[in-house]
């Protein structure tokens, strides 16, 4: 397989060798293709969305907060400023 790259994504896997970070530029490519490889593997948007609808759903009815309830939550946020 031959693989034809922009000048700038020459440049990067030039220099990211010449700093030391890679051996060679097959290095450097495999390393961007094995992340390419994991991101891939993450779950869509849409699936990700529906575990989450799925996992709430299974936590049980909701409960109603109290006034103490929201009091501390203002709290909480107003102290991260």
């Amino acid at each position: 397989m031959n693989v034809t790259l922009t000048d700038y994504y020459e440049n990067l896997v030039q220099k990211l060798v010449k700093q030391g970070r890679y051996l060679d530029q097959n290095e450097a490519v495999r390393a961007g293709l094995r992340l390419l490889e994991t991101m891939e593997q993450l779950p869509l948007p849409a699936a990700l969305h529906q575990s989450w609808i799925d996992e709430a759903l299974a936590s049980g009815p909701a409960e109603p907060k109290t006034r103490a309830d929201w009091d501390a939550l203002k709290e909480r946020v107003l102290n991260r400023r």
